[in-house]
């Protein structure tokens, strides 16, 4: 026992300092957009108010994050915007997260427990959520609900009711970090059945056990919901989509997130929105996928076993509120992105890894050497990765040379280099332009392209798009603002200048 012990230390210690050293690059990167806004202009995090105000203040206009906003008031109060101590502690939880998942893989007996935790750590796919600051809310949820799945099977195993406390108070943490933690009960109810728990009688109605974790996740999915429509918004843009757009759509992203597990080329943020109407039968094909693959799986049940079922079935349930089949404050822009995925993704890799394992059974030699370059390839690759969040203008430079039809590449980064020098607002109006062209109805793309034209001196264009984005957005003060500034520069060009206007006084 003592021996074991020895070694789950020293392999988790060397887990932790391999995170640091892929991570590490991370640590010089700056405040990125809504850096700005949770942390550098939020009055809340900058000590104006008192903590109850980030518990129960509605001022507001973010997600309902009370335990991210104590975390980020605590760091601000300790290194203010150096961006560095941000960077340490996001690494950190990642790497207590990678922890707690290899102690629970083993505790369920999941081959290639290390292995999977391993590629969990290095995955390209989770950069976004450690390199970027304002991702905590991810790494943050993830390490409380790992942490309340061990207390739970501590609780299952030795039926110690302070272990279940625990692990409710740390669900309850992980809903007020991210309120998508609510998926967790899924894997409670997978981890009994993968233990060959029985779920009623024995030592209890396990399902009366999971009943409060339900209504924890229902009550925090419910209070999101009506958080985002009554304070978050979608800045006046429709996202009304009929049900088997929103099913299509959802079938598409399951399938998209495994395959860039597979493939992890050009990951990043805002991925371009699939145009899936039903009106092809290409439209179709993801779902059919779907349902093809429930069936196949399902008649081979026998054969398949239940490890790779639940690592599938767990990937699904954790990652079901971001399919948008519900509707968020950013499915107007993109349907899938990195930061939707993490932590979900450690049951299709920990059924990877398992399968890997039992392939190579017979040739542990070869086995190793294929490990250790698989681990060893997606770690350099995530430290190259961490260069894309160094500042705003690569981020949103990587998100426009890599998908040149992202929707959100065009807004966010054609706002961004309007505010640089004047050969950034060529190039802005360029990326704008193109977006526009792609997404007519998009009120904030012809506001952005509004002000760029502005800067540009092109009144009659700047006014064109200011009207096209207050018809979009009727309620949008800035546009109205704009559409004033063009007004008011049209009347100085057209004022005579006064006498003498130009003379120096003495």
């Amino acid at each position: 026992m003592q021996a074991n012990r020895r070694i789950t230390i020293t392999l988790g210690t060397l887990l932790t300092a391999a995170v640091f050293v892929v991570y590490w690059p991370a640590t010089s990167g700056d405040l990125i957009w809504d850096d700005h806004r949770w942390i550098e202009h939020n009055p809340l995090v900058r000590g104006q108010g008192t903590l109850s105000d980030i518990w129960f203040s509605t001022e507001q206009s973010s997600q309902y994050f009370p335990v991210v906003y104590t975390a980020f008031r605590i760091q601000h109060a300790l290194w203010g915007l150096d961006t560095f101590g941000y960077h340490i502690v996001n690494i950190t939880l990642h790497a207590l997260t990678v922890f707690v998942l290899w102690r629970i893989l083993h505790q369920l007996k999941v081959p290639a427990a290390l292995l999977a935790a391993t590629i969990f750590a290095f995955h390209p796919i989770h950069a976004e959520s450690v390199a970027w600051i304002v991702e905590h809310k991810n790494t943050l949820s993830a390490l409380f609900m790992g942490g309340s799945v061990w207390a739970w099977l501590s609780f299952v195993r030795r039926q110690q009711w302070g272990m279940y406390a625990l692990s409710l108070a740390l669900f309850a943490l992980a809903l007020l970090s991210k309120s998508t933690s609510c998926t967790l009960p899924a894997a409670l109810v997978l981890s009994l059945w993968l233990m060959g728990e029985r779920v009623t009688g024995g030592t209890g109605n396990r399902w009366l056990q999971i009943a409060p974790y339900v209504a924890l996740g229902l009550v925090m999915g419910l209070l999101t919901t009506w958080w985002e429509g009554r304070f978050v918004g979608g800045h006046g843009l429709s996202i009304d989509r009929t049900g088997l757009q929103r099913v299509l759509e959802a079938a598409y992203a399951l399938w998209f997130y495994p395959a860039k597990l597979i493939w992890p080329d050009a990951v990043g943020f805002a991925y371009p929105k699939p145009e899936l109407r039903g009106q092809s039968w290409i439209d179709y094909t993801w779902l059919i996928g779907c349902v093809t693959l429930a069936l196949l799986t399902w008649r081979c049940r026998d054969r398949v076993g239940r490890g790779p079922i639940a690592g599938v079935l767990l990937y699904a349930a954790m990652v079901l509120p971001m399919l948008g089949l519900i509707d968020y404050s950013a499915l107007p822009f993109t349907l899938t992105a990195d930061r939707y995925i993490y932590p979900a993704t450690i049951g299709l890799i920990a059924t990877a890894a398992a399968l890997l394992w039992r392939l190579g059974e017979n040739h542990k030699g070869a086995l190793m050497v294929c490990a250790v370059a698989l681990v060893v390839g997606l770690g350099v690759k995530t430290r190259a990765q961490c260069a894309v969040y160094q500042d705003e203008v690569t981020y949103w430079g990587h998100t426009l040379r890599h998908h040149p039809s992202s929707h959100l590449g065009f807004n966010i980064g054609g706002a961004l280099l309007t505010r640089n020098g004047p050969g950034d607002v060529d190039e802005a109006i360029v990326h704008l332009r193109r977006g526009v062209a792609l997404y007519p109805d998009d009120g904030l793309l012809h506001y952005n392209l509004a002000l760029a034209l502005l800067r540009r001196n092109d009144l009659d264009g700047a006014e064109r798009h200011y009207r096209s984005a207050i018809e979009r957005m009727p309620n949008y003060a800035p546009a109205h603002g704009g559409l004033r500034a063009v007004y008011g520069q049209r009347l100085r060009a057209q004022s005579p200048q006064r006498p003498g206007a130009d003379r120096r006084a003495d």
